[in-house]
């Protein structure tokens, strides 16, 4: 069985300590103040729900209300936020190169597993090595500023939504404002160039990947009502170009091709729409979009031993079963906000959501060995996420079991995932979870692969 990290926690006066004998900043002062919970939000509006989709707003009201229980994530989630506020802002202006398009406001990216040819003099047109990033990635167009600008801006609004102070709100907005607001500095609402291929194209579908964390950003707006720095206007502008890069995803070229993908490009692509879409106040287009993952999606991707064919040739096999059930797992709380079931759904051969997490977990807490390809290192924590975000809705209480393995006491999910109930289990053993190990003991043969073209995606 994986082994769990052991975690010294201090005493919890140990921050007096700094506070009588150091010369401490204020915002590190400030920092373990909210941790103490002496500048906790408080605010009579502490039970109204926050307009989030990505994550259950219950949970997150109810994680509010019992933040005493909550330090450690606490004090990791605002010394992330405060380290953030001395980030940014970032601009699609700021590249150096001009997009196909000659507007820099257009987001540019190259692709991921795409290196200069060693065959030609110029290096192109550029040669695929799967698994393998290329490190010009990175430095070349808008993927690290868009990452950096993401990151900060949730972070920020989730430090605001659990402590109430308006530093991380602000510069949340700012972050916000400068990237998809201000006109001078804006990136317009499309991906046209996202991950290029120099010397073959000038942007693919599945360059919509690039955004994939924006379902976040929605939110993040959700996390800010409230607050002095967050206006109306600010609202409604960033409603209007989510709507119009919802429209992109619906009716452009890269959409069309990264809707039509069979792989985690669909799911994460389903993720975008169903987002945006909510957001916008679109829910017919978002509940059409749950409703088909049934079939164009888990009875397409998920065979009825819960193997992943679509995912499972990879280079980093492991990595990329993992990443397709993240993103089924994100359309199973989606789906909440239009009513569906999607973790329950299963086909009459029984293809299920739980049934692709259920083939994994053996791998993950170390029962079976992984015999697929995968030239990363093996890290069974990349399936923690998608059974954090389904332990609500497991009655069995094995998911959250199997996700005790992993989470750190420090790991910010605890804030946005994890309800009390579901807590509980993390240090507890589960018939459900040891009927499934020793089932997978027992089991001998080696995962089998349906035959599936590769693509060089």
């Amino acid at each position: 069985r994986t082994e769990k990290k052991v975690v010294v926690m201090m005493p919890s006066w140990w921050w007096k300590v700094g506070v009588l004998f150091a010369a401490r900043t204020a915002a590190a002062a400030l920092e373990d103040l909210l941790v103490e919970g002496n500048f906790l939000r408080t605010s009579s509006s502490s039970s109204e729900l926050p307009r989030v989709f990505s994550a259950d707003p219950r949970v997150l009201v109810e994680n509010r209300r019992f933040l005493s229980e909550l330090k450690v994530p606490l004090s990791a989630l605002v010394k992330s936020a405060n380290a953030a506020l001395k980030r940014g802002p970032y601009s699609v202006m700021e590249k150096e190169a001009v997009p196909p398009s000659g507007d820099k406001h257009d987001y540019q990216s190259i692709a991921h597993y795409w290196w200069p040819n060693p065959n030609t003099t110029d290096g192109t047109p550029y040669v695929w090595l799967d698994g393998r990033v290329n490190p010009e990635r990175s430095k070349l167009g808008d993927v690290d500023r868009f990452k950096k600008m993401m990151s900060g801006a949730i972070t920020c609004a989730r430090a605001y939504f659990f402590t109430g102070d308006e530093r991380y709100a602000a510069h949340a907005a700012l972050l916000l404002k400068t990237w998809y607001v201000n006109e001078d500095t804006r990136m317009n609402p499309n991906l046209d160039f996202s991950q290029t291929i120099p010397g073959k194209d000038h942007g693919r579908g599945v360059g919509i990947i690039d955004s994939a964390i924006q379902i976040y950003l929605v939110d993040a707006v959700g996390l800010l009502a409230g607050s002095s720095a967050w206006t109306s206007e600010d609202d409604e502008a960033m409603r209007k170009w989510f709507a119009q890069m919802l429209a992109w995803l619906l009716t452009s070229k890269q959409g069309h091709a990264e809707d039509n993908e069979t792989n985690n490009h669909a799911l994460e692509y389903d993720t975008q729409v169903i987002a945006y879409a909510l957001f916008v106040d679109n829910s017919d287009v978002a509940e059409n979009v749950v409703r088909a993952t049934e079939h164009r999606r888990i009875q397409r991707q998920i065979e009825p031993d819960g193997t992943q064919p679509p995912e499972m040739w990879r280079s980093i096999s492991w990595d990329y079963v993992c990443y397709a059930l993240s993103y089924f797992s994100k359309t199973v709380i989606l789906a909440r906000s239009v009513d569906v079931d999607l973790f329950h759904f299963e086909t009459d051969d029984g293809r299920s959501i739980p049934k692709a997490i259920d083939y994994l977990i053996p791998y993950a807490l170390g029962y079976k060995q992984w015999q697929l390809e995968q030239i990363r290192k093996f890290d069974p924590s990349k399936l923690m996420l998608t059974l954090l975000r389904v332990a609500p809705y497991d009655e069995t209480g094995k998911y959250a079991t199997a996700a005790g393995y992993f989470i750190q006491p420090d790991a910010v999910e605890h804030l946005l995932y994890v309800p009390r109930h579901v807590a509980k289990h993390f240090n507890s053993s589960n018939d459900a979870l040891n009927a499934l190990l020793a089932q997978a003991q027992a089991q001998a043969e080696e995962p089998q692969i349906a035959t599936w073209g590769k693509k060089t995606s």
